[in-house]
């Protein structure tokens, strides 16, 4: 995405990816289990701040999820694992300027995770 008027017509807008894709399956082979299969990719971004693209990009990265859910009578009880591939990716990333030289902060996304959840339907 780009910024259409303005000071910064032109330019990407920061910290939106120029591609993204996620492709997901779901699986229910019984009527009380779904298993989830999934793949998440998200191309380079500017930092947050960078409205005028003066910073280098974040590059792309991709991650795979996956999740089991077991639901009987009154409750769903699932399983999910995030991140299969423990792949390291920045979240988020800041810059700050200082004349012509510029200086990138960032902040690492959570390697690979568990989740589990149990929800009652009341």
């Amino acid at each position: 995405a780009k910024f259409l008027f303005g000071d910064f017509a032109g330019k990407n807008m920061p910290f939106v990816a120029s591609n993204s894709l996620r492709l997901a399956a779901i699986l229910k082979p019984y009527k009380t289990l779904q298993i989830l299969v999934e793949g998440i990719y998200t191309g380079g971004r500017y930092p947050i701040n960078d409205v005028e693209n003066r910073s280098t990009k974040l590059g792309g990265f991709t991650i795979y999820n996956c999740g089991i859910s077991y639901e009987k009578q009154h409750y769903i009880l699932t399983l999910r694992g995030n991140n299969l591939t423990n792949k390291f990716y920045y979240g988020y990333s800041v810059v700050t300027y200082q004349g012509t030289s510029n200086t990138n902060w960032y902040y690492p996304s959570a390697g690979f995770n568990v989740l589990a959840t149990l929800t009652l339907k009341l």
